[in-house]
This record gives C-alpha cells, structure tokens and sequence, in this order.
C-alpha cells in the first residue's frame, strides 16, 4: 500500500470481505512515517470474489476506511512481464500468452482509483501504455476478459 501523507496515523488494519459488506481484519501496519508498506494475505479463499479495505486509525481515535480494492475468484495462471519497472514515460505489457476473449487492461493506483482503460484484442500479447500523466508511485494492473484476471504491478519514478 501507499499513502500520500501520514500525519496523524496510528496504524493501518488490512481488511477482507467475500460479500463486499461484512469485513473482518486480517492484519495491521504500524504507522512509521513511511510512504509505502507491504502486506501479504497468506490465506485466500479459493475461487472467491475477494473485496480489501484499509482503516486508517488516526492518533486522536477516529478513523476513515479506504475505498475497495477488488480481487477477482479465477486469477489466471497465466503471467505478465511489465517494464520498464520502475517506469516513468510508457510501460510495455507482454503476456506469455493471448487472452481467449477480447479484454480490458485496467490501471489502478494505490487507492483502487482506476486511472486509465485500454482495450487489448484477443490475439495481442504486447501493449505499450502511456504513463507520463501518473505521479509517482505504486499501481496495480488488472487484465480481464470474459473468462481470466491477470494481476500485476509497477512503480512509477520521475
């Protein structure tokens, strides 16, 4: 995860949902001031629709929830290449295998805000993205069609 300031946090509590509406806390960051923390969700139920939320617990006892991060139940076995990573002008994606259906490539940023959309055929294995509008940072690439999701991420430098 990353976040653009960190003043007033205590801690992040990772949050999962099968339903989108009951969540139950699997874990939590310690705020250290940093800008980006890792955390791994070791447990997943197979073949779900799997729904993420972070409560940001400030110092003074409140707290705000994140938007949803959204994690499709048939991930694909299949695996991308995304480079350059970090990447600052274009991104190229190469897939080690066509999508059976034409598909949607969805660029996320660390909020689960989708940023940019771009169609990708059924037979394109390589798609180059322009990424010189994006901030730095981490995004998530999700690639869907009718029957996979394929997940990923890179970093933007400037």
């Amino acid at each position: 995860m990353e976040v653009a300031t960190e003043t007033g946090i205590m801690k992040y509590e990772v949050e999962r949902s099968t339903d989108g509406i009951v969540f139950v806390k699997i874990g939590e960051v310690v705020s250290k001031g940093l800008a980006n923390y890792t955390f791994n969700d070791n447990n997943l139920p197979d073949g779900k629709t799997i729904y993420y939320r972070l409560k940001i617990l400030g110092a003074d006892g409140k707290y705000k929830n994140s938007s949803l991060a959204t994690v499709k139940g048939n991930i694909s076995n299949a695996s991308i290449n995304v480079f350059p990573n970090p990447a600052n002008e274009k991104i190229t994606i190469k897939l080690d295998k066509a999508m059976e259906a034409n598909g949607l490539i969805v660029i996320y940023d660390i909020a689960g805000k989708a940023l940019i959309f771009q169609n990708i055929t059924a037979l394109q294995t390589s798609i180059s993205i322009a990424t010189n509008h994006l901030a730095s940072g981490r995004y998530f690439i999700k690639i869907s069609d009718n029957k996979e999701v394929i997940n990923s991420s890179f970093l933007i430098a400037k």
